[in-house]
């Protein structure tokens, strides 16, 4: 389930369509739990691009982290989009955004809206999701990193005065990399 909402997501973020018809922005995922349906929760999707020319990959990203999770009913999303610095030897700018979603048929005020205890952007789920361009096609390659204790191996983040940065395992990067060349290696 995870895979195919990472494909639904990066659609999105691809096209923007979507969002201008008023779908979109987010998914929540049920599934059955013990004796009932619960949404899923603690999810972060983290956007990679990778092309491959010649066998070679070069690995870029992550563009974009977004941690799905909950307050009682409300969705939270939190998003963190990376853009270029000023000049090409700054490091990269992180924009940070929330956003509260209110159950079906439902809204939410202002004040509760920022009473919300927001978990960090450690997920249980990390859903790597990068998309590969090469000479041939355009395609997705998917990756999920479980971590039982809300710290992945492949990714970590730390907040300074009020400034969330992240670190990515170099590791995990040259994993990720080997795993996109052995699967993309005849394009």
């Amino acid at each position: 389930m995870l895979s195919a909402t990472s494909l639904l997501l990066r659609a999105e973020l691809s096209s923007e369509n979507n969002l201008l018809q008023y779908f979109g922005g987010g998914y929540e995922i049920a599934t059955f739990i013990g004796d009932k349906f619960a949404k899923l929760g603690d999810i972060a999707f983290v956007f990679w691009m990778a092309n491959v020319t010649d066998g070679e990959v070069a690995l870029s990203g992550p563009w974009l982290v977004l941690k799905q999770d909950y307050a009682d009913d409300f969705l939270l999303l939190h998003v963190l989009r990376m853009r270029p610095g000023d000049v090409s030897t700054d490091p990269p700018l992180i924009e940070e955004h929330r956003h509260v979603v209110a159950p079906f048929g439902s809204t939410v005020d202002a004040t509760r809206a920022n009473s919300i205890s927001w978990p960090g952007m450690e997920a249980t789920f990390t859903s790597h999701v990068v998309m590969v361009h090469s000479p041939k096609d355009i395609t997705v390659f998917n990756r999920i990193d479980y971590s039982e204790s809300r710290a992945p191996r492949s990714i970590s983040f730390s907040l300074e005065d009020r400034h969330i940065s992240f670190g990515i395992s170099r590791q995990f990067s040259d994993e990720l990399t080997q795993s996109v060349r052995a699967g993309f290696a005849n394009l």
